[in-house]
């Protein structure tokens, strides 16, 4: 979606949720992760979806 020498954004859909991560590249650090939107049918989203997700990109920064 966006990216810079020091920062990216990236749009990533989980389930049937859409996320915005924003990451810092030069720190290695996430800053933030918003829920976009539900695409169709979805219960509520819960903090292991999100923690998953956070893992992933820690996981690609290091």
């Amino acid at each position: 979606e966006f990216y810079s020498p020091q920062q990216a954004i990236v749009i990533e859909e989980v389930d049937n949720y859409t996320f915005k991560i924003h990451i810092n590249l030069q720190e290695n650090r996430i800053i933030s992760v918003q829920r976009l939107k539900t695409n169709g049918y979805a219960n509520g989203v819960n903090g292991n979806k999100i923690e998953k997700l956070k893992e992933k990109y820690r996981k690609f920064m290091k």
